[in-house]
């Protein structure tokens, strides 16, 4: 037993090499896949911001008003607006 080595055949070396990159490939898939969730999830709040965002241009097209103006066209009910014209 002391004088034995291992031998190893030219098989058994190509399976090692294909358990290793198998291994390896799941790894970094993983870490791939970790981080574009970590992407997604910081990235979410500006998607509801956008989403909100059009959401009001879409009720200032149905109402007429610029879809693309930064503030609000319509003034609260009770209210006259000072920036747009009278009807």
């Amino acid at each position: 037993m002391a004088g034995m080595k291992l031998r190893f055949s030219i098989r058994d070396l190509l399976w090692l090499v294909v358990v290793a990159a198998m291994a390896f490939g799941w790894w970094t898939e993983h870490q791939r896949y970790e981080h574009i969730k970590s992407e997604v999830y910081q990235n979410n709040g500006k998607i509801m911001t956008v989403e909100g965002r059009l959401e009001a241009i879409e009720k200032n097209l149905q109402s007429g008003a610029d879809p693309f103006s930064p503030f609000p066209t319509q003034a609260p009910p009770g209210q006259v607006d000072p920036f747009r014209a009278p009807k």
